[in-house]
């Protein structure tokens, strides 16, 4: 799987996630997942479960709290993807 196939999934769960409340056309991979994307800990979560569940991947709690960026997701999925 490519960088940009695990860029347009992740992107696309994002906007499951946070319905309409943010554009995810102006994702950029330096996006805040708190302060750009509006994610609260309950979405945070969710978000997690999705990719969970988009990717077959199992993330573990203590790396849910080092995700800051969208490039934090990425990078993450990627090395659980590998």
């Amino acid at each position: 799987m490519t960088d940009t196939d695990i860029y347009s999934r992740v992107k696309e769960i994002i906007q499951k996630v946070v319905f309409k409340s943010v554009s995810v056309d102006n994702v950029t991979p330096g996006s805040r997942l708190q302060e750009d994307l509006d994610l609260d800990s309950a979405r945070l979560v969710d978000l997690v479960l999705n990719l969970e569940d988009e990717f077959a991947i199992r993330i573990e709690d203590d790396r849910i709290e080092k995700l800051k960026t969208f490039q934090d997701l990425i990078n993450l999925v990627r090395a659980e993807t590998a």
